[in-house]
Formats: C-alpha cells, structure tokens, sequence
C-alpha cells in the first residue's frame, strides 16, 4: 500500500488538467460553468462534471473521480481530460481578452481569414489595416507583418485591382518592419546572453570582469541606432533580468554608466564615450 501511494505522487503535481483548474480564480470558473453550459450537449455536460468533481479535490485523485461522476468512463476519461484542458483554455482567452492586445490582434487576423474565404477581400484589407496600425502603435511588429503578408497575399492575386501605385508603398512598409523585428531579436538575444552571463558568473568581482561586460555589450549594441525606442526597451529587459527595475529617468540623454546589481552595463552615448561606475 505505500509503494502504490509512492507512485501516484507524481500524478498529483504533475496533472496539468488538476493544476489548470486549480490556477483558476472564482470568477474564471463561474466564467468557464457559464461557458460550457452554452453549448447544450451532454459532452458538455460531463466536462461540467468532470471539472466540478476535480476542483472540489485536494489532491488529484482519479479513482474518485470515477467513483463520484458514474456517467464517465475510465475508457473515456483521458479525451474528456484533454477535450476539458481545450476548453478551459478557450473560455480563459475569451474571460481576458480584453486584458490582452495581442491576443486582440490576433483575433482580428482571424476575421481577416474569414472574410477573405468569403470574397469580402475589401473588408479584409480594411481590417488588416486597421491590425497594421494598432500592432504598430503598441510596438508589436510581428503581428504587423503577419497582417502584411497577408494584405500581399490578397493585392498579389489582382483581386481588388488596387495595387496599382500601392505596389512600391506595401513593399517599404514590409521592409521598415522587418528591419525593426530583427532589431528585436537581436536586442531580445543580447538580453538573453547577459542574464545567462548573470547566472554563470553573478556580479562582477572585480574591475576586470566589469571591463569584459562593458565591452561585450558594447560590441552588442554598436550596429543599433541608439534614438530607437526599442533600444531603450531591450535596456530596460536587460536590466530586469539582471536584477533590478529602473524608472524611465533611468535612460535620460548623456547619463552615466548604468549599474545593475553589481555589473555595471554602460550607457552607450552616440560618441561611445565611457565613464566610470560607482560602487
């Protein structure tokens, strides 16, 4: 008996249908109830039941699950698990997707799709333009581009005859936000190195391992142009993960050299000229 309870331990961490429903707030369950109970089937129903029966439990126990919901089989359970996980996922991106631009966004390509494989390609395009300018605005070029390949894809196909004088206009647009997401990623890869760097070494001991971490991210950052926001973002997540939150003051014009926890991350100026960092 306790060799079996021995192995059973490791289903009641690692469940990740129990561990979803157990992240859950009240008002994100009464939220998904509402939400399984629109579609009216009995699958539904035993998805009600099934999350009912797991969230009054302490710990994840299947047999009781069986015990007290005699409608689901044990042959069944597995798919309802898995159909149950779908489900809750959906009904939290509907609960916060107002809290989530992205996910907005995202959504909007969606109807894009939809009204492109209806032949409604103008109200397509109005609506990728409208993702264009909202992803652009909240500095998020990798839905941007996503809404141009597509608005290429459709103006390719000489459907809507309009571009004629938007052929050249399309393809800058494409090109300035390409240039920006490889900025990103190079940005967001320096980031990643550093905190990597952070954890193999910790704060610099000394001068000398100061000076290498100056000069590694100088050599990172001597390509990007230092009036772009990004810059300043990817400073900041650098930063973050190096220990410490600054304020916006943080990266006023002709500042000295940064400091995070005990590296000190220089403040590139356009002159790259370096100042010193006190302890």
């Amino acid at each position: 008996m306790f060799i079996k309870q021995q192995n059973t331990m490791p289903n009641e961490s690692l469940d990740p249908v129990f561990q979803l429903i157990k992240s859950l707030t009240r008002s994100e369950k009464r939220h998904f109830r509402l939400f399984t109970n629109r579609q009216g089937s009995n699958e539904g129903l035993k998805f009600l039941q099934l999350f009912d029966a797991l969230d009054e439990q302490a710990r994840y126990d299947e047999e009781r699950v069986l015990t007290e919901v005699p409608a689901i089989k044990k042959v069944q359970l597995a798919n309802l698990k898995a159909n149950l996980y779908k489900q809750m996922l959906a009904s939290l991106r509907l609960y916060h997707l107002g809290q989530n631009l992205d996910i907005q966004l995202r959504e909007q390509l969606d109807y894009a799709r939809v009204l492109y494989n209806r032949g409604l390609y103008q109200q397509s395009l109005k609506m990728l333009e409208k993702v264009k300018v909202a992803a652009h605005h909240a500095e998020m070029p990798h839905i941007a581009l996503l809404a141009l390949d597509f608005e290429k894809l459709i103006e390719s196909q000489y459907i809507t005859r309009s571009l004629r004088g938007k052929a050249e206009n399309l393809s800058a647009e494409v090109r300035d936000t390409v240039a920006h997401l490889t900025q990103e990623h190079e940005l967001s890869n320096l980031s990643l190195r550093m905190y990597g760097l952070y954890l193999k070494i910790g704060h610099a001991r000394n001068q000398e391992d100061s000076e290498s971490i100056t000069k590694l991210f100088r050599e990172a950052v001597a390509g990007v142009d230092l009036t772009a926001g990004a810059f300043l973002r990817s400073c900041t997540i650098i930063r973050r993960r190096c220990g410490t939150t600054p304020s916006p003051r943080t990266f006023a014009p002709a500042t000295a050299t940064r400091r995070s926890g005990s590296i000190c991350l220089p403040s590139i100026r356009a002159s790259r000229s370096s100042s010193s960092c006190s302890t």
